[in-house]
């Protein structure tokens, strides 16, 4: 059964895609949330993001999933961002 997540903000530039995250959510705590993103061919200026809206949303990937099952969506502020990986031009 397959999962499509989706991410959105301005402080990422369009086609940006969700590689992988980690969420933890607990009572009566801010909920956290590790993102890893892949953007092709476009910079990130890491200063500049901290603060924007940032809004996560995970599907489930097959149809009766789909009908049955509302998506679970995240949506928060940038506390922070930072550069893992950069492929060479």
């Amino acid at each position: 059964m397959a999962s499509k997540f989706s991410v959105d903000s301005p402080a990422v530039p369009p086609g940006t895609t969700v590689v992988g995250f980690r969420a933890r959510e607990a009572l009566s705590e801010p909920f956290v949330l590790e993102v890893g993103l892949r953007t092709h061919g476009a910079r990130i200026d890491l200063d500049s993001v901290i603060g924007e809206a940032f809004h996560l949303e995970a599907t489930r990937g097959g149809l009766l999933d789909s009908l049955l099952s509302a998506p679970h969506v995240w949506n928060g502020i940038i506390a922070a961002m930072e550069l893992v990986h950069e492929d060479g031009d």
